[in-house]
Parts: C-alpha cells; structure tokens; sequence
C-alpha cells in the first residue's frame, strides 16, 4: 500500500481507518506479507546529538503527533507490515517497539540522492551507516520468509557494501 502522510491540513498523518481496512481485506483474500509505503517515518530516527540544527533533536515525521502515530503503528504491528519511508536524509532500519514486544520493522532509505541529515562529526552507530547512500531489495521466498537487504555506499563513493539484512517469517 502506499499512503499519504501529508494530506492537506494534516501534515504527518497517516491514513489509518483506510490502511486498517485495506489491509484487512488482504488479508482475508490471503496476503501473507503486507507492505507499506509513505514518506514520513512513524518513528524519527535520532542519528546525533542534534537533527537539523534542534537541541533535543525535534521529531520530523508521524511522531510530531504520538497518539496518531501510535494508531497508525499498531495497525502496522497487528498486519505485520514493514514499513519503507524516506523524509529524513539518512539510512536506518529499526523495530521501534521491540522492546514492548513489537515485531514491524520500519526502513528508513531517505538516502538516496539528496545531501545527507547527518554530518561527519554526527554520533553514528558501529558500523557508521548514517552517511551511505542506500537503497533495499525485498525478496519473498518460496518458503514464505521475506529478506530484506540495505546496500549502500559512503560519501566518497567507496564499494557497494550490504548494510543490514531481516529475515521475516
């Protein structure tokens, strides 16, 4: 599915009745895997002390308004979607409610092109991947399983490296 998460009058929304609905119904014709498809992510990735120029770092997607964000979130967990977004000029994949118990995976590929959110002084996470440009492939297996694999190179267009891989069941 791919959403809208900046309709007129409500930037950083998600449609959440429309989205619970369509994934319900595919879900009864037999969808396995669901995918989802927006701009802004549901959760803002925090890649240093500062994002864009803000101390404390300032939410820049769908957590500008958390209880909004958390319908939309839990329609995500209780589908098992993943959820690609770009928005933030940077690379992350992350399951923001995996302590809670969560399973979705967020992917955040923002990266592609446009100069990146963090700079080189930025606080990364080893191995550094804030500043690759970066891309995901999605393979659904015969068995059923889903891989997903980042790639990505640096800023100095250094060799294509994998960056993080999920296997879902």
């Amino acid at each position: 599915m791919v959403i809208n998460t900046d309709p007129v009058g409500k930037d950083a929304h998600a449609p959440v009745n429309w989205l619970a609905s369509d994934l319900k119904a595919a879900q009864a014709r037999g969808l396995k895997h669901s995918f989802v498809f927006g701009h802004k992510p549901a959760y803002t990735y925090y890649f240093g002390a500062t994002t864009n120029g803000f101390l404390p770092a300032t939410p820049s997607g769908l957590d500008n308004d958390v209880a909004s964000r958390d319908l939309f979130w839990n329609v995500i967990e209780q589908y098992g979607a993943t959820y690609f977004c770009g928005h933030e000029h940077i690379f992350n994949m992350m399951q923001p409610t995996a302590a809670t118990g969560g399973k979705a995976w967020q992917v955040l590929v923002g990266s592609g092109g446009s100069p990146f959110d963090a700079s080189p002084t930025d606080v990364t996470f080893t191995p550094a991947t804030d500043r690759t440009y970066a891309w995901a492939t999605v393979k659904i297996l015969r068995s059923g399983k889903v891989k997903i694999t980042a790639y990505g190179f640096d800023d100095q267009f250094g060799p294509t490296r994998v960056l993080q891989t999920v296997t879902l069941h």
